[in-house]
């Protein structure tokens, strides 16, 4: 009898237990997805920012600007957008990257050609400085071990662009243009990846359980980043 009582008492423990034991897993795995998309937002943000210097510094971007190459180049990412959405659940993780790098390449080549036109300036700043905005919230999440997606992580991330962008004013020829520009997009990339982190979150809990890792996380990354086109070129939204 007396055993029949231990076993009703202690078998709510024990629910309760597994419960919280599944929960901390469950966060855990989440706080791992988070952090590997930004990690790769870090490297496809600095790969563009690459690009686009590379674009301006040997003056291609000059010698497109006058031909017919110009709008088919500086469309690229919507054609990009179109393609990822229509082909990306059917391919494997290692096409996945190849999709994610070569997306970064081709957002760097077209902002790379297209912003100096307009401005006379090159944007690779702007894109090392949103870079470095998410190295603040990656390094947060390590420092903290806590949720990279709350509001604190968030501010964390504004604060670090913004110090970034007033260290990119001192190695460019325009500063003042530059800061505005870099304060306002990583005031505006900070509020569309918060707007789009229920949807990122919902996605990991959808696919995470069935495929790898890596093309969960690029996914998510890829789906921010035709976040970002659909800002600069309104059009109808894919979604990967």
């Amino acid at each position: 009898m007396n055993n029949n009582n231990n076993n009703r008492r202690t078998a709510p423990k024990d629910a309760l237990a597994r419960t919280l034991t599944s929960n901390v897993a469950s966060n855990m795995r989440m706080r791992a997805f988070l952090m590997a998309v930004y990690n790769y937002l870090i490297g496809g943000l600095a790969l563009a920012g690459l690009v686009a210097f590379i674009t301006h510094d040997s003056s291609l971007d000059q010698a497109i600007a006058g031909s017919p190459l110009f709008w088919p180049i500086v469309l690229l990412p919507c054609a990009f957008a179109i393609i990822v959405a229509a082909v990306f659940e059917a391919s494997g993780e290692e096409m996945a990257h190849a999709m994610f790098w070569s997306g970064s390449i081709l957002i760097g080549l077209s902002l790379g050609i297209a912003f100096p036109v307009l401005t006379g300036l090159s944007i690779a700043p702007v894109l090392f400085v949103l870079a470095i905005s998410f190295a603040g919230i990656s390094l947060y999440g390590h420092l903290t071990e806590m949720d990279p997606s709350t509001t604190d992580a968030m501010l964390m991330m504004v604060v670090t662009g913004m110090f970034a962008a007033v260290l990119a004013t001192w190695v460019v020829d325009r500063p003042v243009l530059i800061f505005i520009i870099s304060a306002v997009s990583v005031l505006t990339i900070a509020g569309s990846t918060a707007l789009g982190m229920r949807r990122i979150k919902q996605m990991h809990l959808e696919h995470g359980p069935h495929e790898d890792a890596g093309k969960d996380s690029i996914r998510a990354a890829l789906s921010l980043y035709i976040d970002w086109i659909n800002l600069l070129i309104p059009r109808p939204r894919d979604r990967v």
